[in-house]
């Protein structure tokens, strides 16, 4: 049924291909979603790790939604009415993937799984404004079958062009005391050789990155297992990953907030050849801007959100780390990637220096917990 009314469907109107975590479990399907959407001249857009599951060569790849958004997904997004499709290659329900919108459009979501997070009766239908058809099965066999059939039909598709800049530059860059974050993310995205993973813990670093890298990278997999909002996880996570993949090159990003949640045990991992950047700002940036939106009658010094201005590399190499200070410049970023590409059996702590309110990506959570806090108040 999704086959035959699909052309008649579709016809002349816009159609999406949103891709989301679930698809990146599968081989091949950096080329069959570049298939689909050039198909269907479809603007695809994915989440933080659905992104691993789109080609850099996917010209049809057009950004981010919520968590660290890109401008121009996220317009895409809110413009969605009953007159497009969304085809879903995994669809992910969850605050910081989809806000726990509905979506205002037609939906086709494809998937393996059974009765998970988010649906009733085992489809998302409740999750879309429009019609909606669920196809459960192996993704990659089924949009496979998907491109095979819909080369029978005759499809009228709108052209489509995703501008080069998807992002509308706001960023305000700090003093030169600090990092430029805008340019760390990008070098460091530049810097890490290919087959990196990249896990961002539950700080500036899950959010910042993708808003400055807005397309898909080549061999490298941003990996963020941020659902529970588990601050501090990256410690665990790289040492879950070391254990179970003693092959990949792993790099974390992690705040200084987070830090105090497994420091203490760099020791444990000090000779698992592991990658640290702590983003060092005194604050558990955040929170604070979090609780400022939520909160807002809460006074700055009530939300206990200060952290002590540590020096990271030193307490690292206490426990056996080698340690690096990034310079504000970033003058020294090549030889610390020279290091960290190489890094060997003994890992290593890269500390930088961030503004307090450094305002890089955007975190579209907040709106609906800014509105759940405007309803506590008027309780109280």
């Amino acid at each position: 049924e999704l086959v035959s009314n699909f052309a008649r469907k579709t016809n002349g109107k816009r159609v999406v291909l949103f891709v989301g975590e679930e698809a990146i479990r599968y081989e091949r399907i950096r080329e069959l979603t570049t298939q689909l959407a050039r198909m269907l001249k479809a603007p695809t857009i994915y989440t933080q790790i659905g992104v691993s599951a789109v080609s850099p060569q996917n010209e049809y790849a057009a950004g981010h939604v919520m968590l660290g958004y890109n401008d121009y997904p996220l317009k895409l997004w809110k413009s969605l009415t009953t007159n497009d499709t969304v085809v879903c290659i995994g669809f992910d329900p969850f605050e910081y993937s989809t806000n726990q919108d509905i979506v205002e459009a037609n939906g086709v979501v494809i998937s393996n799984y059974n009765n998970t997070y988010g649906t009733k009766n085992g489809t998302f239908a409740h999750r879309f404004k429009g019609d909606y058809q669920h196809v459960k099965g192996d993704i990659a066999i089924v949009v496979q079958e998907l491109i095979r059939e819909l080369t029978k039909q005759k499809l009228e598709r709108p052209d489509v062009q995703i501008p080069k800049e998807l992002n509308e530059n706001r960023y305000i860059a700090p003093s030169k005391r600090f990092t430029n974050m805008q340019l760390f993310y990008s070098e460091l995205a530049r810097l890490m050789e290919p087959g990196t993973v990249y896990v961002g813990d539950v700080c500036m670093g899950y959010k910042d990155f993708q808003r400055v890298n807005p397309r898909p990278l080549n061999g490298v997999v941003p990996l963020y297992t941020h659902q529970g909002s588990l601050m501090g996880k990256t410690g665990g996570e790289l040492l879950g990953m070391r254990l179970a993949r003693p092959d990949l090159h792993l790099i974390g990003v992690t705040g200084d907030g987070c830090m105090e949640y497994f420091g203490a045990s760099l020791g444990r991992t000090a000779n698992l050849g592991l990658v640290l950047f702590v983003l060092r700002n005194g604050t558990h940036g955040l929170v604070d801007w979090g609780l400022g939106k939520i909160k807002s009658y809460l006074s700055p010094e009530r939300r206990l959100t200060k952290v002590p201005l540590n020096d990271y590399v030193r307490m690292a190499k206490a426990q056996g780390w080698r340690g690096a200070y990034l310079r504000p410049d970033l003058d020294n970023f090549e030889e610390i990637m020279k290091m960290a590409n190489s890094v060997g059996e003994k890992s290593l702590l890269v500390q930088v220096n961030v503004h307090p309110n450094d305002d890089l990506g955007q975190n579209r959570r907040l709106e609906g917990l800014q509105n759940q806090g405007k309803k506590s108040l008027v309780t109280m």
